[in-house]
């Protein structure tokens, strides 16, 4: 049996943007990877210690894989610029081709303890891709910033 493939990704230079590409052994593995990148863009996030983890769930429908993983990240990216919170514990329940649903804990940040390096405008189309292959899956996204 072959070595199952950790999730990772890599963050790239993209003229005034930011790419990251996710490498994981599925599309599942995929999402809390590329949520790692995104918030890796973003800076060092610190937990507000005082609030209570908040249950979420992300359900959304489309056409492609790839763009099911942009629309998720952009939804995440919302919930960070307009409540101040970051996702936990994020695991995939489904990703077919046309849905992806994913369950998360919600954390408050504590914007004045993080270190946040970008402010991140939008998960872009340019260069959005998402492969499959035997040996894994690889996606990539570009980061307004």
């Amino acid at each position: 049996m072959a070595e199952q493939k950790k999730p990772t990704f890599e963050l790239f230079d993209h003229t005034a943007d930011v790419g990251v590409r996710v490498e994981a052994a599925s599309r599942a593995e995929l999402v809390p990877a590329a949520v790692d990148g995104l918030y890796a863009v973003i800076g060092e996030m610190v937990v507000a210690d005082a609030t209570p983890p908040q249950p979420r769930s992300f359900t959304v429908n489309g056409s492609e894989p790839v763009l099911l993983l942009r629309d998720f990240l952009s939804d995440i990216l919302y919930l960070f610029d307009n409540e101040h919170q970051r996702l936990e514990n994020v695991m995939v329940q489904e990703f077919e081709d046309n849905r992806l649903t994913v369950l998360a804990v919600a954390r408050e940040i504590d914007v004045m303890k993080s270190r946040l390096e970008r402010e991140v405008k939008a998960i872009t189309y340019h260069e959005l891709g998402l492969h499959e292959a035997a040996d894994g899956c690889q996606a990539t996204y570009i980061v307004d910033i």
